[in-house]
């Protein structure tokens, strides 16, 4: 764990997260303190997307100039390859969006589709591209016109902060005829639609040349509108929808034309009859000349550890409700009866089969000479079974010939999770999508992450409910959330259920399946008690511990922001103060060390116990060579605060940031020394070290407002990081 050269551990973080990306795992962290279960504080006031929307004049850029934070829920992001580096924001009652572009790829990883987030709009600019509505940084000359800039990579966690995941937004109903202005950036649902007869033999998109194409969808009475689809959108090769439904889609607009931008294929639900009557009702059902059967009449030829081979010539007719899109799901399909009331996984040698079938797809699998069995006791379809170290185990459905027998049928076909509790899952619910409310992750998993992503291990959690009842959840090392804190609130879970031998287990297909974010059985919001298992741990857990007398950490580590700055001199160099959402804590290393403020960092503290010096919680004796430099990251933002909320709160909020505004300083000149720092409703001390590269710059006169870390030296006291915390 030797990184604490910053450039050696930033290059090496960044080459580990390359090599993740071409394993189709996600290197990806989320913000800290930010996981998801609560939102950031923000010092700035909140505004809506109208308010900054309201600023926009057609056709020219205009810089957003007040200090605001705008509060809105991605509703469009770049996880099908749809969309290209861009967010679209909305208002969370859906009547307002923005689009805001990024210089950055894969942002669904921290960015996804439900996620609120605070976008900090002062120096970027509102304009337009071709009549669509985006926020963006300074335009630039592009050939013959301005263009908006985009927000660079670098600064992106500082402007787009991420807040609670698994926020719904409804799609405003509309007809082709009603759209407008005011609906541009926002979900819409248009009903009783459907492709021209033009494209009914055609694919979204050109997935082989990679080009975009446009498609036109219409209504009955005549009405139009265009489609474009992305030659990069992972659904561009997927045949056209042959019937009529309902299309949620974003609205834009290009020019003088409208048109709609797709999401996924799960939006879209083409399915029945076209307007004038005739051609294929089934949204593109492909002809099939066997008997129709269910899942579960398949099932009911199951004999637990046997294998059975399918002779009927049927074709079973089912949805698709687990795919391999998120990667913990593998050479797999999960497949469900259109009720939920039975289902089935067929294990298919073949790569990215989302592409073909994702979830909602209806699927006719043709069974005449495939098996049906089990894998330690989870049923599956799959070809002769092979022998594999003296035990018989299911072929796979080879690449070559698995076209002609999964036959991939319309999309956006929506099955209804059966809700159960953990105590009622029987095996009659086996590879069926379930909801079950008012469940948890056991106290030892919050703070870990779903599964080990470094090393693509599958990692095993345990699910609780309120009565104590318990089931294990497994993540797949290669699954792109892996890496992932675990949310830690109570509510619903909707997971595919599974079983391993005696074990009964649940597969989560996406993040925004777990919608954890209530308080726990216990009351609390995530925090569990105060014991902690081996791994990374939050510093709200060592404080927990030290506060129930239990002095040593274990085998942990601790990640959060260095927000103490060892370059100004006002602090011993051998310390340093690391805050972790809303919590912080001294480190004292055994020689002095060179780390910068702002870095975010993980530090292997095994085997080490707390203390305190003059009041301050602290951990000794720490080498230089157990901290692993994860590179630049967000300082967390300073907690607004009287004198006398921070004396109240010191213990809480010692080693965090604080800003105090309206103060006076006084006892000296300089700030070499101690000063008095008062308000309306106290004073607290400050100290500053001579060797402080301001310590002799002039005490300024009159009111000023400073951000400091809150501290103790036996006595309450706070202290500068730098020059600029005096404003």
């Amino acid at each position: 764990m030797n990184k604490s050269n910053w450039s050696i551990g930033f290059w090496f973080s960044l080459v580990i997260l390359l090599v993740g990306f071409s394993s189709c795992v996600d290197k990806e962290f989320d913000e800290p303190p930010v996981l998801g279960t609560s939102d950031p504080e923000i010092a700035e006031p909140i505004v809506t997307v109208g308010e900054i929307l309201a600023k926009w004049i057609p056709g020219d850029f205009v810089e957003l100039a007040d200090d605001v934070a705008m509060e809105a829920i991605v509703i469009g992001d770049d996880s099908s390859g749809n969309i290209y580096k861009s967010l679209v924001l909305s208002e969370a009652d859906g009547s307002a969006g923005i689009t805001i572009i990024i210089d950055q790829v894969e942002m669904f990883n921290v960015y996804p589709v439900g996620r609120k987030v605070f976008v900090k709009t002062k120096g970027l600019y509102i304009g337009d591209f071709n009549g669509l509505p985006q926020l963006g940084t300074t335009p630039t000359q592009n050939g013959n016109f301005l263009a908006m800039g985009r927000i660079p990579e670098a600064i992106l966690s500082e402007v787009v902060v991420p807040g609670i995941r698994n926020q719904v937004v409804t799609p405003k109903a509309r007809t082709i005829n009603s759209l407008g202005n005011t609906d541009l950036n926002t979900l819409v649902t248009l009903s009783d639609v459907e492709f021209s007869a033009g494209a009914l033999n055609d694919t979204y998109a050109d997935a082989v040349e990679q080009q975009s194409v446009n498609q036109i969808l219409e209504d009955c009475d005549g009405n139009s509108l265009t489609i474009r689809t992305s030659g990069f959108a992972d659904f561009a090769g997927e045949a056209i929808p042959q019937g009529n439904g309902s299309f949620t889609a974003i609205f834009g607009r290009f020019g003088t034309t409208d048109q709609l931008t797709i999401r996924n294929l799960g939006d879209i639900n083409l399915t029945g009859e076209r307007c004038d009557g005739g051609g294929n009702t089934g949204g593109g059902d492909p002809t099939i000349t066997e008997p129709i059967v269910k899942v579960s009449e398949i099932l009911a030829k199951w004999v637990p550890g046997s294998f059975v081979e399918l002779t009927d010539e049927v074709a079973m007719e089912t949805i698709v409700i687990g795919d391999d899109r998120s990667g913990n799901i593998f050479k797999s399909l999960v497949l469900s009866d259109a009720d939920g009331g039975a289902g089935i996984t067929i294990i298919i040698n073949q790569f990215d089969l989302y592409e073909k079938y994702p979830v909602g797809t209806k699927v006719y699998v043709k069974t005449q000479g495939l098996y049906i069995g089990d894998f330690n006791g989870l049923p599956q379809i799959g070809t002769t079974p092979m022998d594999n170290g003296g035990n018989l185990q299911m072929g796979r459905i080879e690449e070559n010939v698995a076209a002609n027998i999964v036959i991939p049928s319309s999309g956006g076909q929506a099955v209804t999770p059966k809700s159960r509790t953990i105590n009622s899952l029987s095996t009659s619910d086996l590879n069926t999508l379930i909801t079950l409310s008012d469940v948890e992750f056991s106290n030892g998993s919050i703070n870990d992450t779903y599964a080990d992503a470094d090393n693509q291990f599958s990692v095993n959690h345990e699910i609780q409910d309120c009565d104590g009842n318990i089931v294990v959840i497994r993540t797949s090392g290669y699954a792109d959330f892996a890496g992932q804190v675990v949310p830690g609130g109570n509510g619903a879970l909707t997971v595919i259920f599974g079983r391993f031998g005696t074990t009964d287990q649940l597969l989560l297909r996406e993040t925004t399946d777990a919608n954890l974010n209530g308080d726990r059985c216990g009351g609390n919001t995530g925090g569990g008690d105060c014991e902690v298992t081996a791994g990374a741990v939050s510093i709200e857990k060592l404080r927990c511990l030290w506060n129930d007398n239990k002095p040593s950490i274990g085998n942990n580590s601790i990640r959060g922001i260095i927000v103490s700055d060892v370059a100004s001199g006002n602090i011993n160099n051998q310390n340093l103060q690391i805050q972790d959402g809303e919590f912080g804590i001294v480190i004292r290393f055994a020689d002095a060390h060179t780390f910068a403020l702002g870095l975010e960092v993980e530090i292997d503290l095994s085997g080490r116990t707390m203390s305190e010096f003059r009041g301050t919680l602290q951990i000794t004796d720490v080498e230089l060579n157990d901290v692993d430099v994860i590179g630049m990251g967000t300082l967390p933002t300073p907690r607004v605060a009287t004198v006398s909320e921070v004396i109240t709160n010191l213990e809480s909020w010692e080693s965090t940031l604080v800003r105090i505004e309206g103060v006076t300083l006084s006892g000296s000149s300089t700030f070499d020394g101690g000063l008095t720092i008062t308000d309306s409703t106290g004073d607290i001390a400050t100290f500053t070290r001579s060797d402080a590269n301001f310590s002799g710059d002039s005490v300024p006169s009159g009111t000023v407002n400073v951000v400091a870390v809150v501290g103790q030296f036996d006595d309450p006291q706070i202290y500068f990081r730098n020059r600029n915390d005096i404003q």
